[in-house]
């Protein structure tokens, strides 16, 4: 895929909470001359979102408590000025416990908007959450997912693709795996594109890997071909694909352990029902 297939389509500007929680550091964001936008963030109203809390260990309500008047007796500001090349701050507080905040540091100039510091890291708020997953992907596969979310944190893109990618190919590969240990003849399979591996394996394969199977394309791209920065736009989509997938494994290994134990339970049932029809005495 060349650099020119890629339409550098001008966005709109996302939800705040999408600043907070999912950009990367140092992703431009042009304001296309909204004011009104940086109005909200630097005036009001509070910023508040739901996110996993660090400290707590469990999800929680973030919010600001700043002390905002009415304006009354203030000169006002026109409002182009909040376009302005400036920093701020802005540090929301755990609901839970107030000692517990998250800092963000954003930066507008020449009306485009980044974020420059952060505290806790969007990697350090998604680690937790990927811990989860140690059921269904290696650790050292878990490492590899890790690391790509610490380098798009700090303004990595292509560099974050490439451990992408290397996780869709696992997910892929250890399928491939299993199939054999089950005695499936997959015949030509170590020959084909990853495309044509997914088709092949496609009945064992999470839905979501199968419905997304053109991601592995856009990761090579990014590998290969994208700059930087759409790097760094396109990478929580495709993180979320990586999440989806691997939900879809953990339903999975849930329903299979659900199954085993009510099989267990009910061979047990069974067992001494039929037990106890062999000691019933006949009737004369």
């Amino acid at each position: 895929m060349a650099d020119d297939e890629i339409e550098d389509d001008e966005e709109e500007l996302p939800p705040l909470k999408t600043l907070f929680l999912e950009d990367g550091l140092y992703r431009e964001r042009d304001l296309g001359g909204d004011w009104g936008y940086i109005k909200r963030m630097i005036v009001g109203p509070d910023q508040q979102f739901d996110a996993h809390c660090v400290y707590c260990k469990q999800m929680s309500t973030f919010k600001e408590k700043v002390m905002r008047g009415s304006g009354a007796g203030m000169r006002p500001v026109e409002d182009k000025t909040y376009l302005s090349d400036r920093v701020f701050s802005i540090t929301t507080y755990c609901q839970r416990n107030e000692k517990h905040s998250y800092l963000y540091v954003f930066e507008v100039k020449r009306q485009v908007l980044q974020k420059i510091g952060q505290s806790p890291s969007v990697a350090e708020l998604a680690f937790p959450l990927l811990d989860n997953y140690e059921p269904v992907l290696e650790r050292a596969y878990l490492k590899e997912l890790k690391t790509a979310l610490g380098l798009f944190a700090h303004g990595v893109g292509a560099g974050a693709f490439v451990y992408l990618r290397r996780v869709f190919e696992k997910l892929v590969h250890d399928e491939a795996e299993a199939a054999r240990k089950a005695g499936e003849a997959l015949t030509g399979f170590d020959d084909m594109r990853l495309d044509q591996k997914i088709e092949a394996l496609q009945h064992r394969l999470p839905p979501a890997l199968v419905k997304y199977k053109l991601a592995y394309g856009v990761l090579s791209a990014g590998v290969h071909t994208l700059d930087e920065a759409t790097c760094k736009r396109y990478f929580p989509v495709l993180q979320q694909i990586i999440m989806v997938i691997l939900d879809d494994h953990l339903a999975a290994r849930s329903k299979r352990l659900a199954l085993e134990q009510l099989d267990a339970a009910f061979n047990k049932v069974h067992a001494e029902v039929k037990t106890k029809s062999k000691k019933k005495p006949s009737v004369p």
